[in-house]
């Protein structure tokens, strides 16, 4: 079996920015290994300066062109498509994250990069395109040249700048008829399911663990998504699945165990109703 997904963890430097970094995109374009699915550990923001192409994230194709934003975060599956574009990738741990915006209450990464929430991909106008170019520009040539504390700090205000940007362009993009105080228990409703989803996929069992009734969890997740909270669940279990089944160190029998599915063929079931198709042959197309 060739492998064509990979763990990809973050690659730390002995530097003040050992959680951060930019790598340009059309080096890894050139490189085949990067082509095939992997997983990361870390988020990313990629930046497109120049021509188009297809990135695939979470089995979702977004193509893109010059201005095209695309955000991914920790745990998600992702995959490079050869193409002619140039650009820079911006990457950084959980941690580095949480402590550039620990004294702020304007951004939660986690809801930034949710993709109930906000589209993964945005494409900017001219004005937005120059403004970025600029800003990263300048991050690249102080993370080429910081030693110091300072410019650790430099560094972390330009970062900065660049997320609340992309906060800003896509909160014009937002549902209009979400209710914004259900956005942190939805948050933390998805995380849940993602961590539980092998234990139970009950919507009491959820709703138990966020000390609110089902009838409220509904109200959220119907609010968030327009969906009912089983088909979210089930939505998201799917997603975890698929992002078993690409591994090529697990069997289909090991992604069911891992799943939570004791009976093979509860497992087959589920998925091919969603899929229309079997897990063996879902895992063949990425074999």
């Amino acid at each position: 079996m060739s492998d064509n997904h990979t763990y990809i963890e973050f690659d730390k430097k002995k530097t003040v920015t050992s959680d951060f970094d930019i790598i340009s995109l059309e080096e890894i374009l050139q490189n085949s290994e990067h082509n095939k699915i992997h997983q990361i550990n870390f988020f990313a923001l990629i930046f497109i300066t120049e021509g188009e192409g297809i990135h695939t994230i979470d089995f979702k194709n977004y193509a893109y062109s010059k201005g095209g934003i695309l955000t991914l975060k920790k745990g998600q599956v992702h995959q490079f498509h050869k193409s002619n574009a140039k650009g820079f990738i911006l990457l950084f741990t959980e941690e580095y994250i949480a402590n550039l915006f620990e004294s702020s209450s304007s951004i939660n990464i986690s809801e930034l990069f949710n993709g109930y929430l906000f589209k993964q991909h945005n494409q900017i106008d001219l004005i937005q395109f120059n403004t970025f170019t600029q800003l990263i520009n300048q991050l690249r040539v102080e993370l080429l040249s910081a030693q110091d504390e300072e410019g650790k700090k430099i560094i972390h205000n330009f970062l900065q700048i660049i997320i609340l940007k992309i906060k800003r362009i896509r909160s014009y993009s937002i549902i209009p008829e979400i209710d914004t105080q259900y956005i942190s228990q939805f948050i933390k409703f998805q995380e849940l399911v993602e961590e539980y989803h092998p234990k139970s996929r009950s919507v009491k069992y959820f709703a138990d663990k966020l000390s609110i009734t089902s009838k409220m969890l509904n109200l959220i997740t119907y609010n968030i998504c327009k969906e009912t909270t089983k088909k979210v669940i089930d939505e998201i279990t799917l997603l975890c699945i698929k992002r078993l089944l690409v591994n090529p160190n697990l069997s289909v029998k090991d992604a069911a165990h891992k799943s939570g599915f004791i009976e093979p063929n509860n497992f087959f079931k589920f998925f091919k109703k969603s899929t229309f198709q079997t897990p063996y042959n879902f895992k063949n197309l990425y074999q």
